[in-house]
């Protein structure tokens, strides 16, 4: 999800899922441009991070869902609960559910095109 604030540089809020750590998004981090600031959110532990504050923040911001083509986890049917944000890009790439950690330069290019779209620049 991108998270961006007016004259600031844009930043990404990362979710690491059940691993917690956001260890799995080091090779996706290291693919994105220096200028693209990165904060992973480890919830259930982060308070003030569930999903009514989640979802308070799709609808405030431009959010940008990478879909793998090839989940096996997420069914495609998932993608409904986008209808919450009013900015919304979904863009289906092909890998499995691990996309950042298995096409971490691919999915890189789109969150900075994405970027570049929404805030005009990445650095």
């Amino acid at each position: 999800m991108a998270h961006m604030r007016p004259h600031s540089r844009p930043g990404l809020v990362l979710l690491p899922g059940l691993d917690g750590t956001g260890e799995l998004f080091s090779g996706f981090r290291n693919a994105l441009s220096p200028g693209i600031r990165t904060t992973v959110v480890s919830y259930p532990p982060d308070p003030g991070s569930g999903y009514a504050e989640l979802e308070a923040i799709a609808r405030s911001l431009p959010v940008l869902y990478l879909r793998a083509a090839e989940d096996r986890l997420v069914p495609r049917s998932a993608a409904a609960v986008l209808t919450m944000a009013p900015q919304i890009r979904l863009i289906d790439i092909e890998g499995p559910h691990f996309l950042l950690q298995a096409r971490p330069s691919a999915t890189a290019a789109h969150v900075e095109a994405f970027l570049r779209e929404v805030h005009g620049r990445i650095a």
